[in-house]
């Protein structure tokens, strides 16, 4: 594209916006007892520089 995005194709049957607890789980159960392909997505922004840390519901005192 113009703008340097780039897509690709991704065969999946299942669809999870969302990495929280709920996510997690939905995705949990699906790998488990169905065959399905599964893809989880974060939305929004990355809030740190670390990979996989979550910062959305951290406060400080």
């Amino acid at each position: 594209m113009a703008d340097g995005t780039e897509f690709i194709n991704v065969n999946t049957d299942v669809l999870i916006v969302g990495s929280g607890p709920v996510g997690c789980t939905y995705a949990k159960v699906l790998l488990e007892k169905t065959d399905q392909k599964v893809m989880m997505l974060e939305m929004g922004t990355q809030q740190s520089p670390v990979l996989g840390e979550n910062l959305k519901n951290v406060r400080s005192s």
